[in-house]
């Protein structure tokens, strides 16, 4: 009786751990651009004008040297990098190897405000390897629906100048209305 308990509890647990099929660690095989897109909080072309490597004090005694790249933007498919972007990439982790003086496709996200890491388990290659229009595609998309009729008014200045024209022309209309009224009361 205990050996067959033994046994049923030995293959239950077999079968817990290695039984499911979603169970695929850090598999990186089902990537696609959508996905890709959806998961990263900037994704921009740009080229690697210079990368070094630190030990981050986060990885304490275990001394695993991060790279720190920094790139020149030429095209912004999501976010607001601006015109350079430095990213810190753990290339020891599976990340993608950027080489100074090429191009890449970068899917990042910010771990703080003022940290931008490459994405694993993305796309972020050299542009080649990209279909860019299709890329291009996914930015239109998201913008329109992120912004419905407004989705051309990207920054804040925008915002302001539409605000502060819609706020003065109702100061008019309220002055002159006010100007009227005034005259037939007299």
């Amino acid at each position: 009786m205990l050996n067959r308990l033994g046994l049923f509890v030995i293959l239950s647990f077999s079968l817990l751990i290695y039984g499911s099929s979603d169970a695929n660690g850090l598999s990186c095989l089902e990537i696609s651009l959508q996905s890709s897109y959806d998961s990263s909080d900037v994704i921009f072309l740009g080229h690697v004008v210079s990368k070094e490597y630190v030990t981050l004090p986060e990885w304490g005694e275990l001394n695993y040297q991060d790279s720190i790249v920094q790139f020149e933007v030429k095209e912004t498919f999501k976010g607001f990098p601006g015109n350079f972007v430095t990213l810190t990439t753990h290339e020891w982790f599976w990340s993608t190897v950027f080489e100074e003086g090429k191009d890449y496709v970068v899917f990042a996200i910010y771990k703080s405000p003022t940290f931008l890491t490459d994405q694993l388990c993305t796309v972020s290659s050299s542009p080649d390897s990209i279909d860019l229009e299709q890329l291009r595609l996914l930015q239109m998309d998201a913008e329109k629906s992120n912004f419905g009729i407004w989705w051309n008014i990207k920054t804040l200045a925008d915002v302001l100048i539409v605000g502060g024209i819609v706020i003065a022309s109702v100061a008019v209309a309220l002055f002159f209305f006010s100007k009227k009224k005034i005259k037939k009361i007299n």
